[in-house]
This record gives C-alpha cells, sequence and structure tokens, in this order.
C-alpha cells in the first residue's frame, strides 16, 4: 500500500482518497476567474449573419430571458441552443456584435466589461 506525505490527494491502487478538507471559498474563487462573454460571428449562405453569444450563464443570467430581451431590442430572431460540448448559447439572427456589447454591459450589471470578448478565426479579442 502506498503511503502519503504532505500531498493534498493520494492514489493508493484505483483509489483515490482525499485528505484534506476544501472550503467552498477556493470553488467559487476557480469558477469566477474562468466567467467571460464570448461573442461571435458567423457567416451562413455568404450575406447571412449569426450572431452567438456565450458564457451568459456564468453570471447567473437566465438565458431564455436574454435571448427574449435581445430578440425585441434588435428586431430579430433570437434562440437559446446547444452549443459545442453541450452547453446552451443564444444565437441571434443578423450581424449585431458592435451593438451587442453595448446591450450586455447597458442591461446586465453583473458582466463587467474586462468580461466581454470577441472570438474572431480562433482568436479572441477584447470587446472593449
Amino acid at each position: 500500500m502506498g503511503v502519503c506525505t504532505g500531498a493534498t490527494s493520494c492514489v493508493s491502487g484505483s483509489i483515490l482518497r482525499y485528505l484534506g478538507p476544501m472550503s467552498p471559498n477556493d470553488v467559487q474563487v476557480k469558477k469566477k476567474s474562468k466567467s467571460e462573454v464570448t461573442i461571435e460571428r458567423n457567416v451562413r449562405n455568404k450575406r447571412k449573419c449569426i450572431t452567438t453569444v456565450r458564457g451568459l450563464e456564468n453570471f447567473n443570467i437566465k438565458l431564455a430571458d436574454a435571448s427574449k430581451l435581445f430578440g425585441k431590442k434588435f428586431a430579430c430572431g433570437a434562440s437559446v441552443v446547444k452549443g459545442p460540448a453541450d452547453k446552451d448559447q443564444i444565437d441571434i439572427q443578423g450581424d449585431f456584435q458592435d451593438d451587442l456589447v453595448e446591450f450586455i454591459l447597458e442591461k446586465f450589471k453583473e458582466v463587467a466589461k474586462d468580461n466581454l470578448y470577441f472570438l474572431e478565426k480562433e482568436r479572441r479579442t477584447p470587446a472593449c
């Protein structure tokens, strides 16, 4: 059998044992550091665009309510769909990438402008 000294986790055979208590604050700090909203514009049929918003659920924003607000503000179709890795995202019909940043900052005070990013050609750039 294996003996662990000073380690936080120990592997003995196929059993993983956790030796120290973990505070709930550690989990929240990790979750907050990964919280970001990415806005991506996808082109379909050469002239039509779809603006995709990911990450609003990390700020405790209901995606259904947000998509309804986006649809009313921009007078277009907006829906919640499953994205890559089975995460929900909002698809907005049309190119509203720049206007969307201002609207998110105005309506959702939980989202800071440091947490907004554009995703263009697999590169992430700050929105503000």
